[in-house]
């Protein structure tokens, strides 16, 4: 899955959050800052555990990012391509 994050999610914790989340649902593959300001997350897993995962991306706004939009792609949308060779989740700079 090919996720795509808008709103203020940098500078704020957001990807070590992102990563916690992965950890604990036993997801692979990274998350990292992208330059127009969103957050991309590539995460590989099963599909029941990649849907909890992504339910635990919105964050409340009291206690974390303010999440304005998620954008998930699914493989072969907007030439994703499922790189899954990836055997853990890691935090990219």
């Amino acid at each position: 899955m090919y996720i795509i994050v808008h709103g203020i999610v940098q500078g704020v914790g957001y990807r070590a959050f992102v990563k916690a989340q992965a950890d604990k649902s036993a997801i692979r593959g990274y998350v990292k800052n992208m330059d127009d300001g969103s957050v991309e997350i590539f995460a590989i897993g099963q599909e029941g555990k990649l849907a909890e995962f992504a339910s635990l991306l919105h964050v409340n706004e009291e206690h974390g990012p303010d999440v304005f939009y998620i954008e998930k792609h699914k493989e072969g949308e907007n030439g994703f391509v499922d790189k899954g060779n990836m055997d853990s989740f890691s935090i990219m700079v």
